[in-house]
C-alpha cells in the first residue's frame, strides 16, 4: 500500500509574513533532498522561493566561465555542503555524413554537469575562479594501463585522494597529489600489492567481470573465505576457494 501512497512534499501553507518575493503571493513549505523551504503557491508559474528562516533564495551569479569550455561556474550549497558546479552543455560530436545515399543526422552528447566539494582551507565566499577550475579538474584521466588498455584515473572521493583502475581503487601517499600526479606514478602505485584491512588479504584474482570488466578478487579472513560486492561480503565454501572459478563466482555473487 505505500506504494500507492503519492510521495509527500507539500508541507502546508507557509507563515503569511512570508508572502513570495516574486509576485507576492502566498508562500507553501516544502520538502527537497536540501530540506525544508518555502515556494510560491503559484509555482510553476513563479519560481519564487525562501529558505525555512524566511531569506529569500535568488539565483546564484557565477564567479567567472571555465576557460576552455565558455561554460559558467557557479558556488552551491548542498546537503553534504558547499560545491562548485559547471552546468550542462549540448556537444557537438559529428557534422552530418552521406550513408548510402542517406543523410545522418549529427549527433550531440550531453555532458552532465561537473560538481566538486569545496574543502578547508577553502571557502564558499572566498574561492576564485581559478580554484574553482582546478577542483573541476577532477577526475582526470591520466591514460590507459598497459596491461588492459582501460583508463587509468585520479579524484578525491569521500575517504580522500585516489587513483582507480578496473575498479582497483587505491588511496594516494603522503606527496602524491591528485591534481599532478603523473601516469607513470600512478602504474608504480598500482604494481604494489594492495594493502588490505588487517586480519584480511586478497588470496588470488579469481577473473574479470564479463559486464563490467572488473577484476574478481578471493578474500580471505579468520572467518573464511569471502567475495565482494559493493561493501557486503559473501561467504565462499572453504572446499570451493581451491578451484573457484569466474562463473561459480558470478552464481555465488547471484545469490
Amino acid at each position: 500500500s505505500k506504494e500507492k501512497v503519492d510521495k509527500l512534499t507539500t508541507l502546508g501553507n507557509a507563515p503569511k509574513e512570508f508572502p513570495c518575493p516574486i509576485c507576492g503571493s502566498s508562500m507553501v513549505m516544502k520538502l527537497s533532498r536540501n530540506g525544508v523551504f518555502m515556494s510560491c503557491s503559484r509555482f510553476p508559474d513563479c519560481h519564487g522561493a525562501r529558505k525555512e528562516n524566511g531569506d529569500e533564495i535568488k539565483d546564484s551569479e557565477p564567479i567567472g566561465t571555465h576557460p576552455e569550455t565558455g561554460m559558467p561556474i557557479y558556488v552551491k550549497d548542498g546537503r553534504f555542503g558547499p560545491y562548485v558546479e559547471m552546468p550542462l552543455e549540448l556537444v557537438e560530436k559529428k557534422p552530418e555524413e552521406e550513408v548510402k545515399g542517406k543523410k545522418k543526422k549529427a549527433k550531440k552528447k550531453i555532458v552532465p554537469a561537473r560538481r566538486a566539494s569545496i574543502m578547508p582551507p577553502l571557502t564558499p565566499e572566498a574561492i576564485t575562479l581559478a580554484d574553482a577550475v582546478k577542483l573541476l579538474s577532477l577526475p582526470r584521466e591520466l591514460g590507459t594501463h598497459p596491461d588492459t588498455a582501460m583508463p587509468v584515473t585520479a579524484g578525491i572521493g569521500r575517504f580522500g585522494p585516489f587513483i582507480v583502475h578496473n575498479g582497483d581503487f587505491r588511496s594516494l601517499k603522503k606527496g602524491d597529489d591528485p591534481y599532478d600526479i603523473t601516469h607513470k606514478r600512478a602504474l608504480e602505485i598500482l604494481k604494489e600489492p594492495k594493502k588490505m584491512r588487517p586480519g584480511t588479504e586478497i588470496v588470488r584474482e579469481v577473473g574479470e567481470h564479463p559486464k563490467t570488466k572488473k577484476k574478481i578478487y578471493l578474500y580471505k579472513s579468520k572467518a573464511g573465505f569471502f567475495l565482494k560486492k559493493g561493501f557486503r561480503r559473501i561467504n565462499v565454501p572453504e572446499k570451493e576457494a581451491p578451484t573457484l572459478s569466474v562463473q561459480d563466482a558470478l552464481t555465488i555473487l547471484k545469490g
